[in-house]
């Protein structure tokens, strides 16, 4: 019997050769105990009573995603959740009694009801479809064990993956289906959907009122947060930071020395008679494409066409580089290309599909050129595509019609009578154009570049990390360095938003290991430092670099701002989450108070220069204005309020709103219910995806430990 039969009927078998193979590191459903190594002290999470070893994580983080050369936090926090799922949901599918049968362990990654996860992991990018070879390729390999040593981890990974997703998604299935409308609550939707209001209204923006004339006290924040306080309810503690970010920006010495570079490079480009090999020593780019002249930047646009061939211009400017630009060639370009191809499809990333379509078109090739065979005859006996039934024929094609390869080949490379062999994202092709339309008789040049970013020196990078190295130790509370940054424009104070113990990501900096660092000092769980109090400065300053540059970009000096308990708020934690709010609130009171009772809604206008406008067909249901947005308050106040009948100022969100209704038609006596059951049950159940493992994690509890490892 096939490997992956005898697997599927011996649970246990699996789960002995994955421990013994695997060395123990993938996480295995249905055991109490997390394996007999495992210790406290490497203890990083306890989930539902199942314990998680941080040796094991970081064996399946490998497992997963090897080399990967993403955020790695990114790829944690996504095997933490799946760490995390999988736990709950077994645990609650045991409860219940749901599982997922040997039938469907075959059917899944295999069949014809195949696992999303499958789906996303196997799925060929030119089609957007399930590569169904591939999946064969693997299901010969399982079932004669002769599936690559390396790829058996993942496969293993793949399978427990898919029996959580499975689980979950029966689940969702279930709870999905248990959902029901009654009449009464349908009656009171459709109701609600069909009851109309139109209604005139002056909104008085809470910009009208200068933020300068505004002062607020404490007393303002704690009684915006008597009525938003679950707003901002933290299921765990959270700590915001207020920081300083030191751009590290090239000066002006910088620029020039880059510039004398690029001048001295552009002259020896000027000289080389190898421009291909001098671009690529110089990390420069260099196209087979002509561009036209609408095509180029207008930079060079007018000059790459007056000069001759071989010409270098520049250096000059553009975004934060300078560049220098080679005119290689320039020749009249066809309007249009007619050519004809046979295609072998190939997995170009699989370098022995590619080699051998490559020999097969080779000789294909051969065949045509002694005579042997026309083009035509073996198009349709070789060709893997729709043109093969014409011979190959692709018809004339316009520039940048075909795939960029295709494209440059026929319109700038290719000569007539000649066969050309080139790769491609469907596949490999041997190529004849067969045709040349020229209409416009438009020219086209082909360049090549040089080019340095205007980065700053390591004597400027040096100099700003002494600067922010000074400040910080100079130091010792935020209020201190707010006094000592006082006279300086060029350096401004940022506030996180709440932080969680495990985050990894501030808005600004980014994400990485030194966002990290500065979220660990803020816990106290740096051993480095210790624990700081609340409005402590690090005496260390964090050199941040983005993903995309190589040289630190930034230096910041961090402050704990707040500590926020589990449960609702204190003012101090919050206070500057909602100042935007609070300052709203103060404005509306402002105008309110101004506009005292106005006697039309057009009085209410003119003492603010504002337009007066009309809200149609506004349902009592969702509480939006055309054009204006979520005004719940507004709306509501138009249903109350008599046909014709001005109301007092109104505090909305977007401003302080005088309505008057002026037609609120009758609602229909009887409403389709069963539409109205069928959309209302279909939002809930939409809901119930990303409320099932929250709602599991609160009722068996985590106890999230990472920040001891990472």
């Amino acid at each position: 019997m096939a490997l992956i039969s005898k697997i599927r009927k011996n649970s246990w078998l699996m789960v002995i050769m994955v421990a013994l193979g695997l060395g123990g590191f993938i996480l295995m459903s249905g055991t109490k105990n997390q394996g007999f190594l495992s210790s406290d002290r490497t203890i990083m999470a306890e989930v539902a009573d199942k314990k998680i070893d941080i040796n094991e994580f970081n064996n399946l983080e490998q497992t997963v995603y090897g080399n990967s050369s993403g955020d790695p936090y990114a790829r944690r926090n996504a095997l933490w959740n799946y760490y995390m799922e999988k736990i709950l949901l077994e645990k609650e599918a045991e409860a219940i009694g749901i599982g997922v049968g040997k039938d469907e362990l075959l059917d899944l990654p295999f069949g014809t009801n195949l696992s999303p996860v499958i789906s996303r992991n196997l799925q060929d990018p030119n089609t957007g479809q399930v590569d169904r070879n591939r999946l064969l390729q693997f299901k010969t390999a399982i079932e004669n064990n002769t599936l690559e040593a390396s790829i058996r981890p993942f496969w293993a990974y793949q399978e427990k993956d898919i029996v959580r997703e499975r689980l979950k998604e029966k689940m969702i299935n279930m709870i999905s289906k248990g959902l029901y409308i009654p009449t009464w609550q349908a009656e009171m939707i459709a109701n609600e959907q069909n009851s109309k209001v139109d209604f005139v209204y002056a909104r008085i923006p809470f910009d009208v009122v200068p933020t300068d004339d505004v002062a607020l006290s404490d007393a303002d924040y704690k009684d915006y947060l008597k009525g938003h306080a679950s707003e901002f309810v933290q299921k765990e503690q959270v700590r915001r930071l207020e920081y300083v970010i030191f751009d590290v920006l090239p000066s002006a010495a910088d620029s020039q020395a880059i510039l004398q570079q690029m001048v001295d490079l552009s002259e020896s480009f000027s000289r080389t008679e190898d421009d291909s090999l001098f671009i690529q020593n110089n990390f420069g780019t260099i196209d087979g494409a002509y561009y036209k002249k609408s095509e180029l930047a207008s930079t060079i646009a007018d000059t790459v066409f007056k000069v001759l061939p071989e010409t270098v211009i520049g250096p000059y400017l553009e975004l934060d580089s300078y560049r220098s630009v080679k005119v290689l060639d320039r020749k009249v370009l066809p309007d249009s290309v007619r050519s004809r191809h046979i295609l072998i499809r190939a997995d170009m990333t699989n370098q022995q599909e590619v080699q051998q379509a490559a020999l097969t078109l080779d000789s294909l090739r051969v065949l045509i050129k002694s005579g042997v065979q026309t083009f035509e005859e073996l198009a349709t006996q070789f060709g893997q595509d729709g043109t093969a039934a014409k011979g190959g024929d692709l018809g004339y094609a316009a520039p940048s019609q075909m795939v960029k390869p295709f494209n440059d080949l026929i319109f700038f490379q290719a000569k007539p009578d000649s066969l050309y062999i080139i790769g491609t994202q469907f596949g490999v092709h041997l190529v004849e154009v067969t045709g040349k339309q020229f209409i416009t008789n438009e020219e086209g040049v082909r360049l090549g570049y040089i080019s340095q970013q205007i980065i700053p020196s390591e004597g400027t990078e040096r100099q700003i990390e002494q600067d922010a190295i000074l400040l910080a130790t100079e130091n010792n509370t935020l209020e201190d360095l707010h006094k000592a940054l006082a006279g300086r424009t060029d350096l401004s104070f940022e506030i996180s938003g709440p932080l969680p113990r495990s985050g990894y990501s501030i808005p600004v900096l980014g994400s990485g290991q030194s966002v990290r660092n500065i979220v660990r000092w803020a816990f106290g769980n740096d051993p480095s430092y210790g624990a700081p109090e609340v409005g402590d400065i690090c005496k260390d300053v964090f050199a941040i670099q983005q993903p995309d540059k190589f040289y630190t970009d930034k230096f910041v000096i961090a402050g704990l701002k707040s500590i926020q308990k589990p449960g609702k708020p204190n003012m101090e934690a919050v206070k500057n989450d909602i100042e935007p709010a609070v300052l709203n609130k103060k404005k509306a009171e402002m105008i309110i108070a101004q506009l005292g009772s106005p006697s039309s809604v057009q009085d209410a206008a003119s003492k603010y220069g504002v337009a007066v406008d009309t809200a149609r067909g506004a349902a009592f249901s969702n509480g939006l204005i055309p054009e204006i947005g979520n005004e719940p308050k507004v709306v509501a106040m138009a249903f109350k309020l008599d046909l014709n009948s001005t109301s007092s100022p109104i505090e909305g969100s977007s401003g302080v709103f005088v309505i008057m209704p002026v037609l609120k038609p009758a609602v229909p006596s009887a409403p389709n219910l069963q539409l109205t059951r069928r959309t209302t049950a279909t939002t809930l159940r939409s809901q119930v995806q990303g409320r099932l493992v929250t709602f599991l994690k609160e009722k068996e509890g985590v106890e999230d430990m990472r920040a001891k490892f990472y």
